[in-house]
């Protein structure tokens, strides 16, 4: 049919309705859009929805880290999650007239009950809060999307006329299959994940195709780009952009930039801009990009204030000279300004006159390891520096490229002849890795290894760095090294650096290392030996190329290869095992559970020793109408383990969505077994289908009729708990197993068998349900029969006090609370949610449960005048009349729905 979903017909969202969409049904606290990446909980078969959805925003997770893929969905959030994908929020429509929806879900309801996609539970109740079954839900999704199925291709046993018509749709258009071949699961609740799915299967009656515009912008000092949600029909060109620019907040101006680039393949369009220059304070550089008549999207990054030169000194007593090496670049006119430098030739006398130097010169070129305008050799009269005298150097009024003010510094000034200076020389150096510490050590890549470096100069160190010499014969850039007291300040100086090993090649390197001082004189390079080994750390990879399964032996036979192929020939990276597991799958906790743990493959050439390995194995025996997964890995001389492919059988049709395949029965007998006349007992009660029993017993009974063709091989049962009372029943307490049952003639061996097994539940309160199933002499399995009980050990207690609300005028009265909901019915009435243990009010009005003591001696003629329900699980208990001071009211004999009996309970009278 032509789809036409009643998006267009009934409602068109503008951009501004969209807005309101996305702000009404999400809650504040998560407004701000949530990437899926962040979401923990989201496995692998999940993932492609859960992006879809949230990108979408059809929905937002439970937090930032959990989409909550597992919890029960509600009726509202399936109903807002269905407004937003259908298009159907429409702020016209009149007040559904239901009272039980919050605010983040009156626009989404309103509109869904105007568009005649959903109804309530009554004329005043949607019943917003309660979880919605897989039936409900593909109602609800059929009448959105207009959905339309042959109802005579349903093939499922479990779905009424109600649901058949919604049911044909969803499957007709591959939204679901059902939970089994003839399960839809109709009365099952859905979950959030799975919802999420059947909602990204209806993806192209949901997305219109994008057009292009810029999503984001990114920008760094020169460059901004730009990056398209997808990538323009015509190539953009710079005149389709308008890019402004605006710094600290302040006014924003046009930018015009010297050159743009475009690169389909990315879909980012890159911007070439003037530099921001540095200064005193930091800076925030802002940049928008419109492109055509689309909203600008903007980008920013921050430049750091301009760090203040710090200054060491050296003087010659000899040339009358002292020479300046400052940490970062000055401002040449105030360096060059003599009057900026005082010195005080002796600082033990206080009459002394300060000299100013005769001359000053700025290195405007780089001087070794030190840039332009960072060494200023200062020129003093003959005499005025003596060797060895106490003197001082006051250096003020100076100022950094970016105008910003140097400290004011004075300096301790110890003249020395260095009319012909030595070179500065490494004392020691020393590599350190792990328990190695010598000049010559090795090294995995990706290792760290230490450098530790003592040298010593005639005057002030200025700097330490090192280099390596590649295998190669080529050099990496030097790297300057940190002072171990933070500052080069001294004639002996030690340093300690890290050298990082990631990404080197295996090989030798030699470790240079210099030093310099403050006259900018170097020492000799220093060599340290570096024997790097290349690690491998790519797992290998495995390719399945055949996968067929055998009606003969029932066997998959799977054929393949593994490779390693990394690029340096040096290192042993051979495959050097594969691997396969084999996994059954439950799609009632829709868990994978392994049947055959990792097992060895045959190499085809007899060992795995070669970078490129083919494989061969053949699976165990596998039971029909079994689901299965096959997964292989390779392993290699490095340890590496690759990531498990799927190697599920070709001959036997499409795997699921979950990956995994169901066993055929063979050509022989592929009829499944039957169960009839199936009664579970649970201690003397029989465990009604559709309603969980509670009880507080535990001992399990099963019996019932199997019945097949050709014959009937066993009868097994498991047993599976909902730990979170979400009703998915995620955890395994007993694997299906045949211990404990038995045929009543004695043995498995005829077409008709009737059994009997036992079982005894675990001693863990909790909602259990229990399957059992057939199997017959070809391995067919027949459909489960389940049951659901809830194990309730834990008493009722009770408190009792006087009633002290403004209805009670007497003494006579008093509040009677449970710790338990109270429920109208007898013990008959075994029923009940899952969700709440209740107290029976049989027991709780029966007057006969109550008595007044004086001491150990009843009051006989103190009885009860009423009792009256006044809460969920408060009663008001009246008496003829009123307790005395240290008279006692007991309560016996009251017991909650499971049968367990409240501990007699004991309330001394106080007034």
């Amino acid at each position: 049919m032509a789809y036409q979903p009643k998006s267009y017909k009934k409602f068109v969202a503008t951009a501004a309705t969209a807005t309101l969409v996305a702000t009404a049904v999400v809650p504040a606290a998560f407004a701000d859009e949530v990437k899926p990446a962040a979401f923990t909980d989201v496995a692998k078969q999940y993932e492609a929805a859960v992006n879809f959805v949230v990108a979408n925003n059809i929905a937002k997770g439970l937090s930032e880290t959990q989409f909550g893929v597992s919890a029960q969905i509600k009726r509202g959030d399936a109903a807002i999650m269905i407004a937003n994908a259908a298009g159907l929020n429409d702020e016209t429509a009149p007040a559904s007239g239901f009272s039980d929806v919050p605010t983040r879900g009156v626009l989404a309801i309103n509109s869904l009950k105007k568009a005649g996609v959903v109804n309530g539970k009554s004329a005043t109740n949607f019943g917003f809060n309660d979880s919605i079954t897989r039936g409900e839900a593909a109602i609800m999704l059929a009448n959105a999307f207009d959905l339309e199925g042959n109802t005579a291709d349903v093939k499922f046993t479990d779905v009424s006329d109600r649901y058949k018509a919604a049911v044909a749709a969803l499957v007709a258009n591959d939204v679901t299959n059902g939970i089994s071949a003839t399960q839809f699961g109709t009365s099952n609740n859905i979950k959030r994940g799975d919802f999420a799915r059947f909602v990204y299967a209806l993806e192209e009656y949901i997305v219109d195709p994008a057009e292009a515009a810029v999503q984001s912008v990114t920008a760094s000092n020169g460059t901004v780009t730009a990056t398209f949600n997808v990538a323009p029909e015509t190539a953009p060109v710079a005149a389709d952009f308008v890019v402004t620019r605006s710094i600290n907040g302040g006014a924003t101006e046009t930018v015009t930039p010297s050159n743009f680039v475009y690169n389909e393949s990315t879909k980012t369009v890159t911007f070439s801009v003037a530099e921001v220059a540095q200064t005193n304070a930091a800076q925030t550089v802002a940049y928008s990009v419109q492109y055509k008549d689309d909203a600008a999207k903007t980008g920013s990054f921050t430049i750091a204030a301009a760090a203040v030169p710090a200054v060491q000194a050296a003087a010659n007593e000899a040339t009358n000279t002292v020479t300046l090496i400052f940490n970062s670049p000055v401002d040449l006119t105030t360096a060059q300004n003599r009057a900026n430098y005082s010195y005080d030739g002796d600082v033990t006398r206080t009459n002394d006159t300060p000299a100013f130097p005769t001359a000053v010169n700025v290195s405007t070129t780089a001087n070794g390891p030190f840039a332009a305008n960072q060494v200023v050799t200062l020129t003093f009269a003959s005499g005025v520096i003596v060797e060895d005298a106490e003197a001082a150097l006051t250096i003020s009024n100076l100022k950094s490229l970016s105008g910003a003010a140097v400290p004011t510094t004075t300096l301790d000034i110890t003249p020395v002849d260095i009319a012909t200076p030595a070179n500065p020389a490494i004392v020691s150096s020393s590599l350190t890795n792990g328990a190695q510490t010598s000049s010559s050590i090795t090294a995995n890549a990706g290792n760290k290894v230490e450098l530790d470096v003592a040298a010593e100069g005639v005057v002030e160190l200025s700097t330490v760095r090192y280099r390596l010499l590649k295998p190669d014969n080529t050099f990496t850039d030097w790297v300057s090294v940190n002072a171990e007291d933070g500052r080069y300040d001294e004639l002996a100086e030690t340093a300690v650096a890290s050298i990082d090993t990631t990404g080197y090649a295996g090989g030798n390197y030699q470790v240079q290392v210099q030093v310099a001082d403050t006259l900018g004189n170097f020492s000799s390079a220093s060599g340290l030996t570096l024997t790097i080994v290349a690690a491998d750390i790519t797992a290998p990879s495995t390719t399945i190329s055949k996968s067929e399964f055998s009606n003969t032996t029932r066997r998959v036979s799977v054929e393949g290869s593994a490779s390693d192929l990394i690029a340096n020939s040096n290192i042993n990276s051979n495959v050097t095992n594969v691997q396969y597991r084999v996994q059954t799958y439950n799609a009632t906790t829709n868990a994978f559970t392994t049947s055959t743990d990792w097992t060895n493959a045959t190499a085809v050439d007899g060992t795995f020793n070669e970078r490129t390995e083919e494989f061969t194995f053949a699976s165990p025996q596998l039971t029909a109408n079994t689901n299965y997964r096959i997964q292989v890995r390779a392993v290699d001389a490095q340890g590496n383990t690759g990531e498990p492919v799927n190697a599920n059988p070709t001959n036997i049709g499409t795997p699921a969505n979950q990956g995994y395949f169901t066993a055929p029965a063979g050509t022989g007998d592929v009829t499944p077994p039957t169960l009839a006349n199936t009664t579970f007992t649970v201690g003397n009660t029989t465990v009604v289908s559709g309603t969980p029993l509670r009880t507080n017993a535990k001992n399990v009974r099963i019996t019932g009729t199997a019945a097949d063709t050709v014959g009937v091989s066993n009868v097994q049962y498991a047993v599976y708990r909902d730990g979170d009372s979400n009703g998915s029943y995620e955890t395994e307490v007993q694997a299906f197993s045949s211990t404990g049952v038995t045929a009543v003639d004695g043995g498995f061996n005829s077409t008709s068998e009737e059994f009997v097994a036992t079982y005894t539940l675990p001693n863990t309160d909790g909602n259990y349900r229990i399957v059992v199933r057939s199997t017959d002499t070809a391995g067919n399995n027949s459909e489960v029969v389940t049951r659901d009980v809830i194990v309730d050990t834990t008493a009722p207690t009770a408190t009792l006090v006087p009633d002290t609300t403004p209805e009670s005028t007497v003494n006579n009265d008093y509040i009677l609370t449970f710790n338990e909901a109270v429920q109208v019915g007898t013990t008959t009435n075994t029923s009940g949610l899952l969700t709440a243990n209740n107290v029976v009010s049989e027991f709780v009005n029966d007057p006969d449960n109550y008595t007044v003591q004086q001491g150990n001696q009843v009051v006989e003629t103190n009885t009860i005048q009423s009792i009256a329900q006044v809460g969920p699980r408060q009663y008001r208990v009246v008496f003829t009349s009123a307790p005395t001071a240290a008279q006692t009211i007991n309560l016996t004999g009251v017991q909650d729905i499971a049968g367990n009996a409240i501990t007699p309970a004991r309330f001394t009278v106080s007034q």
